[in-house]
């Protein structure tokens, strides 16, 4: 004969006499689904409210890449500009940390170019940029170097990194 017991602890399995009737099951409220469907619509709205921070977060993201590739890219581009450039990140065309929509001379040119609607579009981003490539830094002066010069000579654009991280005053 073969010893069954069972462990501690262990519930024994139910009988047909112990399963509770139909309508007991009916008669007990169902905490699991309406939990869930008072939850649903929490969890909808924290959704919603987060995919719309990351689209306003990711705003100018397509324009960084596209700078990125541009000049940061290829055998031919200088690993000192691609490293500054790299922490500049969002500074490349923005003035200051707080607020975004502070731009600087780089940024502000951009502005001029390209639209909201453009954002996801690369060609128009690549040629905005190239545009301002041949566009002066400074337009009141003549003899101001080009963005375009700028970048070759390994500058930032928009001026230098510790000049674009000073808030706006």
């Amino acid at each position: 004969m073969i010893n069954r017991r069972r462990p501690a602890g262990a519930v024994p399995p139910m009988t047909r006499s112990q399963t509770p009737s139909p309508k007991a099951c009916a008669a007990r409220p169902r905490v699991r689904a309406g939990a869930a469907r008072r939850g649903l619509p929490l969890t909808l709205l924290a959704v919603l409210c987060l995919a719309a921070a990351t689209a306003t977060a990711e705003a100018h993201s397509e324009h960084m890449r596209g700078f990125y590739d541009l000049y940061t890219k290829g055998p031919d581009a200088d690993k000192d500009f691609r490293k500054l450039a790299r922490k500049a990140k969002c500074n490349i065309c923005h003035q200051g940390k707080k607020e975004r929509t502070n731009y600087n001379r780089y940024g502000e040119e951009l502005t001029l170019h390209l639209t909201e609607e453009d954002r996801k579009d690369e060609d128009k981003i690549l040629a905005a940029l190239k545009t301002i490539a041949d566009t002066r830094s400074d337009p009141s002066d003549p003899a101001a170097p080009t963005f375009g010069e700028l970048i070759a000579r390994g500058e930032l654009p928009g001026g230098p990194l510790e000049e674009s991280q000073r808030e706006p005053e």
